[in-house]
C-alpha cells in the first residue's frame, strides 16, 4: 500500500524538526532532562523593567538548577558552537529561558541572548543540604502550595511547620541553641521600616465574627488594652479616605483627630466595645456582637473574617490594618534570594490572592493576570484604603497612647 505524498513529507518534517529538548548538566552529572511540554508548563509571568506593566512569559533560568553556593561556569551548547562563561551566581537571579518564534527557546544571560541551547553545563558547588524547615504564621496555605512547588523544583523537602509567636520563638531558639529554621515567614515588625524587597504577601486583619452570632456595630475587643490605639488609627485612617498603604495619609490636623476622638470615645461610652477574654462570649453578648481585634493580637484569636462595620459618624467602614508578610532567610549556606525570588515572580504572586485568608500578594499588580470576582474586587479595595504597620505608623501610634487621658489607659473596666 503506497502511502501518500502528504503523509511522507509531513514524516520528513517530523524527523527533520524534532521537539525542541534542554538537557541541564550539573558537574558534568545529568540534573534534569526538559521537554517541550516541561518548559510550557514552567513559564510564569516576568515583570519588564516598568514594574507598572505587564511584562513577559519566560522561566526563572534559577529555578531549573539545583540550590547553589557557588558557581564556578556555565557551558552554553547551541548550534554554531559551545560557549564557555564566567558568571556570578547573582546574575543568574535575573536570567531566564524564554519560548522563541520557531518553537525552539533562548536563554537569557547577563544582557546576552543564546538561541537554542540543546545543553547546559553548570559547574559549581551545590547546598549539600536537601531537608529545610520553614516556620510560617498559622494559615497562609496558598502560599504553601508555591513552596512546594519551589521544593519540587529543586528535588529538596521543605517541612512547613505553623509557629505561634514566632518572634519570640526564635529569640528563645538562639539564646537556647536549639535548632533554627531554615526560613520563616512571618509578620514584619511594627517598630520596623517596611522592607518591600522580602515582602511576599499583604495579610489584612479585619473583623472576626462568631459563627453562631449576629453582626451589629458592637465590638468586641481582647482583654487587658484599656486604650486601643489599633483601633482609633482605623478610624482616622477611614476618615482619612487613604488610598495607598504605601502613604497612610493620615489626617494628622486638629481637626481630623478631634473627630476621630468623637466617633473612638462615643464608642466606649455607648456600650459599642466590650472587652473579652475568650472569643466564646459570655451570655450576656452572646449574640448581636461585632468582633474587632487589634493587629498585635492577630491571627492568634479564632472565627472568621467579615466585612468590616460602619461605625456612627463615619460614612465608610473601619480601615483594616495591612499587615506585611515576609520571608526571611535563616540558612546562611543558602544563596541569596532562595525561595523568595520565586515567590516575587508575577506569575507566582498572583496564585497568592486568597479572600479566605484575607490575603493579597506584595505586586498587586500580578492582580492584573487574573480575573477576579466580586469579592477579590472588594478585597483589593479593602488594601487600597487600609495602611501598613511600620515605622511611620508605630511612632504616630505611640503619641496617641500618651495623649489619651489615663482613663483609657488605666486599670479596672470599660465605661459602662
Amino acid at each position: 500500500m503506497k502511502m501518500s505524498r502528504s503523509v511522507i513529507i509531513l514524516l520528513l518534517v517530523m524527523v527533520s524538526s524534532p521537539l525542541f529538548s534542554l538537557d541541564i548538566y550539573f558537574n558534568d552529572i545529568l540534573w534534569h532532562s526538559y521537554h517541550q511540554e516541561d518548559l510550557e508548563s514552567l513559564q510564569v509571568k516576568f515583570s519588564d523593567n516598568d514594574e507598572s506593566r505587564i511584562g513577559f512569559t519566560a522561566i526563572p533560568f534559577m529555578e531549573l538548577l539545583p540550590l547553589m553556593s557557588e558557581i564556578e561556569g556555565i557551558r552554553i551548547m547551541i548550534p554554531s558552537g559551545d560557549i564557555f562563561l564566567n558568571e556570578e551566581l547573582e546574575n543568574l537571579r535575573t536570567s531566564n529561558l524564554r519560548a522563541a518564534a520557531d518553537n525552539s527557546w533562548e536563554l537569557t544571560l547577563n544582557n546576552s541572548v543564546y538561541h537554542d541551547p540543546r545543553r547546559i553545563e553548570v559547574y559549581g558547588t551545590s547546598v549539600e543540604k536537601n531537608n529545610y524547615l520553614l516556620w510560617t504564621e498559622p494559615g497562609l496555605n496558598c502560599i504553601k502550595d508555591q513552596i512546594r512547588v519551589w521544593s519540587s523544583l529543586h528535588k529538596v523537602e521543605v517541612e512547613i511547620r505553623e509557629v505561634i509567636s514566632i518572634a519570640d520563638e526564635l529569640i528563645h531558639r538562639q539564646m537556647t541553641g536549639d535548632l533554627m529554621p531554615d526560613f520563616v515567614l512571618q509578620f514584619q515588625n511594627a517598630s520596623l521600616p517596611y522592607e518591600a524587597e522580602k515582602t511576599v504577601a499583604f495579610i489584612l486583619q479585619s473583623t472576626m465574627t462568631p459563627s453562631r452570632g449576629q453582626v451589629t456595630d458592637t465590638l468586641v475587643l481582647p482583654s487587658g488594652h484599656k486604650l486601643h490605639p489599633d483601633l482609633f488609627l482605623s478610624i482616622l485612617a477611614s476618615l482619612s479616605g487613604c488610598v495607598s498603604p504605601y502613604d497612610p495619609g493620615f489626617l494628622t490636623g486638629r481637626e481630623g483627630i478631634r473627630q476621630a476622638a468623637a466617633i473612638y470615645i462615643d464608642q466606649l461610652l455607648n456600650h459599642r466595645i466590650v472587652e473579652q477574654d475568650d472569643f466564646f462570649l459570655e451570655e450576656t453578648y452572646r449574640n448581636n456582637l461585632f468582633a474587632f481585634f487589634p493587629a498585635r493580637s492577630f491571627p492568634i484569636q479564632s472565627g472568621f473574617p467579615a466585612a468590616l462595620p460602619h461605625l456612627p459618624g463615619m460614612d465608610r467602614a473601619l480601615s483594616p490594618r495591612v499587615y506585611p508578610l515576609q520571608l526571611v532567610l535563616k540558612n546562611e549556606m543558602l544563596p541569596e534570594g532562595s525561595l523568595l525570588d520565586f515567590l516575587k515572580l508575577p506569575g507566582i504572586q498572583h496564585n497568592l490572592l486568597s479572600v479566605s485568608c484575607r490575603l493579597l500578594p506584595e505586586k498587586t499588580e500580578a492582580l492584573e493576570y487574573r480575573d477576579l470576582s466580586e469579592e477579590e474586587i472588594k478585597l483589593h479595595e479593602e488594601w487600597k484604603r487600609g495602611y501598613i504597620l511600620c515605622e511611620k505608623n508605630y511612632f504616630f501610634r505611640r503619641s496617641i497612647e500618651r495623649s489619651f487621658p489615663d482613663l483609657f489607659r488605666g486599670k479596672g473596666d470599660l465605661p459602662r
